[in-house]
């Protein structure tokens, strides 16, 4: 074995260490819609995140693809879940937690809101049994509470947020401040 087989094999254990360390979201972040849909063309259903890691490594050890060290940040965001999500077995609502790539955060109101929107579908971050963040879902962000409504987001204040939740869930995609 030469020097130059022992760079390489050093390199191949950084690159896997590294892989491997990276945070869920971080795996699936690396991968567009397209090559998503390609995957599961090819393997005839939803890759698994293992499956996901080693088609990373092996696309980084090839050179086709570059790792992105800034998904190792995440910022987390709760968001309540009432449109779709049946509430948790006391009857408390669902909340559930979306990360974001910090790197992407502008500190802008709708830009980041948008962005929590992204990250809450279950197509970059896949949850068991909960629904994607949908119409009707709060979003707490900034200590202020966001409906994401027909088109956008819409502030609302606590007291409307507990007008949404006292209608019945079925109803909830028809409140007046979501269509306004």
């Amino acid at each position: 074995m030469n020097d130059q087989d022992v760079s390489v094999d050093a390199l191949k254990r950084a690159l896997t260490s590294t892989v491997f360390a990276l945070p869920e979201e971080a795996i699936y972040a690396h991968f567009t819609m397209d090559e998503a849909h390609r995957i599961y063309e090819e393997t005839g259903g939803f890759p698994t995140l293992e499956s996901l890691r080693w088609r990373l490594y092996n696309d980084v050890a090839e050179g086709t693809k570059e790792l992105d060290v800034r998904l190792f940040y995440w910022t987390t965001f709760r968001v309540r879940m009432l449109a779709f999500q049946e509430p948790n077995e006391d009857g408390t609502v669902y909340v559930r937690e979306v990360k974001v790539p910090t790197h992407q955060l502008t500190g802008e109101t709708n830009h980041d809101l948008e962005l929590i929107w992204h990250f809450g579908q279950n197509d970059f971050q896949p949850r068991s049994k909960c629904c994607s963040v949908s119409m009707a879902d709060v979003v707490e962000f900034n200590d202020c509470l966001y409906v994401a409504a027909s088109f956008g987001f819409k502030e609302i204040s606590e007291g409307q947020y507990n007008e949404l939740l006292a209608l019945d869930q079925r109803d909830r995609h028809f409140w007046k401040l979501l269509r306004d």
